[in-house]
This record gives structure tokens, C-alpha cells and sequence, in this order.
């Protein structure tokens, strides 16, 4: 079962597959233990992270708490680490669908 987990300053980012076989998206803040992840602010499906336009890439997570959102020059990399993992041979071995 694909279950990645990559660090963007306070957040930890997990993309993993759901049961229903969807590629998902969850951001964690890391400051607080509440999972092995920290604690759950949001989740997504892939296909809506990537669909954010390009000139409004920050994501807020949470509005009222504002160190909640995912800036620009973090929401690059993450588009780009979820389009490159959607191309991996570990994908190609599943079913899964956006």
C-alpha cells in the first residue's frame, strides 16, 4: 500500500492511496504529536491539489489559524513531488485513479 510522507517546514505531507483506491493527500502540523504524522489539519484528493491555479498556489488549510497555510514556494514542490509519484512504477503496480 503506497503511503509516502515528505516534510515542508511545520507540515509533514502524506499522500497515500485510500481504501476506495483514490489518491489522497493529508497535511500534517508536525509541532504536535497527535499521530506519528502530527496533527491532521486537511486532507484532499490529489487531483484537487494539482488542479489549484497556478497563480493562487497557496493553500489555506485552516483559516483561523494562520500559520495553516501551505505557501507558494511549498506548494511547488508538493505539485511536484505528487505529479512525480503518479508516474512512479510504485503506482503502476496498483489500481488507482484521481
Amino acid at each position: 500500500m503506497l503511503n509516502l510522507v515528505k516534510s515542508w517546514g511545520i507540515f509533514n505531507v502524506r499522500l497515500y492511496l485510500s481504501n476506495k483506491n483514490k489518491l489522497m493527500v493529508e497535511f500534517y502540523d508536525k509541532r504536535f504529536p497527535f499521530s506519528e504524522y502530527g496533527q491532521l489539519i486537511s486532507s484532499y484528493y490529489a487531483s484537487s491539489v494539482l488542479d489549484v491555479p497556478m497563480k493562487a498556489l497557496t493553500l489555506e488549510l485552516w483559516s483561523d489559524v494562520p500559520v495553516w497555510h501551505i505557501p507558494a514556494n511549498y506548494m511547488l514542490e508538493i505539485r511536484e513531488w505528487i505529479e512525480s509519484v503518479t508516474k512512479s512504477d510504485e503506482l503502476k503496480k496498483v489500481s488507482w485513479e484521481f
